[in-house]
């Protein structure tokens, strides 16, 4: 039987919305890539500026576009998107982000090596809307590391991540109850049974907006209730680590809480809501330190 030489092997996923000003240095990223046998799917969710006009301008056929009709939210739509997905492999490129020309191909390279392997992940340099380096996350090449970490925050970015098509559909994919975090939530389980490998080089820029959706003080309320649900998978997925570590999660799910309270204000339920926040504090005072670390040396987003 001959093989389909038109299907291709790595799907590159880039979800859009509103992003003109960036989406045309993301697209070409990933056209320049050393790696050729890619489809780019670029699903775009009811963009009201002229990111259509900009993804329309390229003309190379790797690119595959869809659109949504209305605005859905990017939880609705990568749904959508892993629907039209033919690779075995599927890397995430955000659409005001960009890459290094070797990323696919040396992302690739580690997938192909190892059936343990169900993620592969990179050093990422953060930007500004200026294309300005502003920091940089590094991150050691030690699963169990990683694991003891995530049972408390989401620390691989999901920008430079590329994983394997068939464990995904294996674990569950993008979660349908979550719009925000949903990387998060495959990230866990994708390392349930597997292990990550981190390549020890810059292979994606990763844009920090203001007006992105991670910043929006609006959404603030939802990305917490979605922190806390992704933590306590965390702590059932890994329920195997050292009491330490589970304590650190527990007092991350507490912390995700006492902010929930804090920032709700419903004067109704004042004194229930009090009677959570002592309690908490109670059990995990290091929270106020916590609290006091994030007034004076501004907020941490590894942290939180």
């Amino acid at each position: 039987m001959k093989k389909n030489k038109k299907k291709p092997l790595v799907t590159i996923l880039m979800n859009c919305y509103n992003v003109e000003k960036f989406i045309h240095k993301a697209i070409k990223s990933i056209l320049l890539q050393s790696y050729k046998n890619f489809e780019l799917i670029i699903f775009d969710d009811a963009s009201k500026d002229q990111t259509l006009k900009v993804i329309k301008s390229f003309k190379d056929k790797r690119i595959k576009f869809f659109k949504n009709k209305k605005h859905l939210g990017l939880g609705k739509s990568r749904i959508r998107a892993q629907k039209k997905i033919k690779g075995d492999y599927i890397a995430i490129a955000d659409a005001d982000d960009y890459n290094s020309k070797k990323r696919i191909e040396k992302q690739l390279k580690i997938l192909m090596s190892d059936k343990n392997i169900s993620m592969v992940c990179s050093w990422v340099k953060l930007v500004d809307i200026n294309n300005r380096q502003i920091g940089q996350i590094k991150l050691d090449n030690d699963t169990k590391k990683i694991k003891e970490n995530l049972v408390s925050k989401n620390i691989l970015p999901h920008a430079s991540i590329m994983y394997k098509k068939s464990i995904a559909k294996k674990v569950g994919w993008y979660s349908k109850n979550l719009e925000y975090s949903q990387d998060y939530n495959l990230s866990l389980k994708l390392l349930k049974d597997y292990k990550c490998y981190i390549i020890k080089d810059f292979l994606a820029y990763a844009r920090v907006r203001d007006d992105s959706m991670t910043a929006s003080k609006m959404l603030q309320e939802k990305r917490i209730q979605e922190q806390i649900i992704n933590l306590e998978m965390a702590k059932k997925i890994f329920n195997n680590l050292n009491k330490n570590i589970l304590r650190i999660n527990e007092r991350s799910i507490q912390l995700n809480k006492l902010k929930l309270l804090l920032i709700k204000k419903d004067y109704k339920t004042f004194f229930p809501s009090l009677i959570k926040i002592i309690n908490i504090l109670l059990f995990f005072p290091e929270v106020i330190f916590i609290g006091l670390k994030k007034l004076i040396f501004g907020r941490d987003s590894r942290l939180f």
